[in-house]
């Protein structure tokens, strides 16, 4: 990932950005790749990226347009194992518009790999 910023503000639309990564991350999901998806999010030119916390594999972005929408992005994966019982990682996607107004929307989406 390329920058640690977490916010960045842009003249691109948040709903048309939140459309975007809808489609992303259900390619991704698909063909069972996160990276995909996170090499999409960083082409639309969205600031994040990994989170600091060392037990967990998670990546966040945030866009703010100049009409106050936010699109967040939230990727995730989490290891099903237990004790004498290997299971397959779960990838999981959040993408949240919230516009000026307050209206929300929520797309999530996941896979095991």
């Amino acid at each position: 990932m390329t920058n640690y910023n977490m916010k960045s503000r842009q003249k691109t639309d948040a709903k048309d950005t939140f459309e975007e990564l809808k489609r992303l991350v259900d390619q991704a999901c698909t063909e069972s790749s996160w990276g995909m998806a996170l090499a999409g999010v960083e082409r639309l030119g969205i600031s994040g990226g990994p989170t600091e916390d060392p037990h967990t594999l998670e990546y966040k972005f945030e866009l703010i347009d100049n009409a106050g929408g936010k699109v967040s992005f939230r990727y995730v994966s989490i290891d099903q194992s237990r004790a004498f019982s290997v299971r397959p990682d779960l990838n999981k996607f959040e993408v949240i518009l919230t516009r000026a107004t307050g209206d929300a929307a929520i797309h999530r989406n996941a896979y095991e790999d």
